[in-house]
């Protein structure tokens, strides 16, 4: 059995063999040959970098079957239990602004350059996301006011490597029934300049907030 990121079932594609054990491979996609017919194009433009979500080359249809076989292979390959009925998967009314906790890291790693967003599989590197497909709108407006507060007034993010700067991570949640909405900084410090600027910015942009 070869494991291959972003690659699906029934597929031929040209793959890198990265690692190799007695039961199993691992492999890196390098060109899709054959597509399977479930294969959709990615809504995220930086879906193959940022370690966010894994199924978006896949139909929803599709992936909530591939959910339901998970469970029923789990149930008879780990729990040893045969001719169990595992009912359909039950999908959102809408698969996309369904998440309403948001955390994401702050790095400007690159001199000049503000990125926030989510990390690389795998990596602490931040892959910068200007609009996250799968969070709700009010946790995008979040980042888009603290990235603008933090550019105006030259706040500067954590730079792990140097153990300097200020802003780790912005943290946003939205309260699905009430429709508040809460703002968290996690910052490297007690001292974080222009706050006073940062609330005044979030209350004209964010009802609920």
């Amino acid at each position: 059995t070869v494991f291959v990121p972003f690659a699906l079932p029934k597929e031929t594609v040209e793959v890198r063999i990265e690692f190799v054990k007695k039961q199993y491979a691992t492999g890196t996609l390098l060109k899709i040959l054959e597509p399977a017919k479930d294969r959709v194009k990615p809504l995220c433009p930086v879906y193959n970098r940022c370690g966010g979500c894994q199924l978006q080359h896949l139909s929803y249809s599709a992936e909530l079957m591939e959910k339901q076989q998970q469970v029923k292979d789990t149930l008879e390959r780990i729990g040893h239990l045969k001719n169990l009925t595992v009912l359909p998967t039950l999908g959102a009314a809408d698969p996309w602004a369904y998440r309403n906790k948001m955390q994401f890291p702050v790095s400007s790693k690159a001199k000049g350059k503000l990125d926030i967003g989510c990390s690389a599989a795998s990596t602490h590197r931040v892959i910068n996301v200007e609009n996250c497909a799968i969070q709700k709108e009010q946790n995008n407006q979040i980042v888009a006011v603290v990235r603008e507060w933090m550019k105006q007034y030259k706040i500067p993010a954590y730079n792990e490597d140097k153990e300097t700067g200020i802003v780790r991570h912005i943290m946003g949640r939205v309260g699905v029934h009430t429709g508040e909405v809460m703002v968290c900084l996690v910052t490297a410090g007690d001292m974080v300049p222009h706050m006073k600027e940062l609330v005044r910015m979030l209350k004209t942009a964010i009802p609920g907030l």
